[in-house]
């Protein structure tokens, strides 16, 4: 099992897949959503979203604040789309 898990759109996983770090795709909110469902059932520790996919589905995200123990997410730095 992994601990640290990389949401972003296709490119942006196969490099992050280059980097070690596993990833999936998220291209719309329902796919971020159950991503994000998915990596907190798995125990995933550190959770990478790609800004732009973080735009989909921002309150998701928020709402991993609430799990208890809730998985670490960090949305990077970077421009839009």
């Amino acid at each position: 099992m992994s601990r640290v898990l990389f949401l972003g759109a296709r490119d942006e996983v196969r490099g992050f897949a280059l980097a070690g770090v596993p990833g999936r795709t998220a291209p719309d909110a329902r796919a971020l959503e159950a991503a994000l469902e998915e990596a907190a059932r798995e125990g995933i520790g550190l959770i990478l979203v790609s800004p732009v996919v973080a735009a989909l589905a921002p309150r998701a995200i928020e709402a991993l604040a609430d799990r208890l123990p809730p998985p670490a997410v960090l949305v990077l730095p970077g421009g839009g789309a």
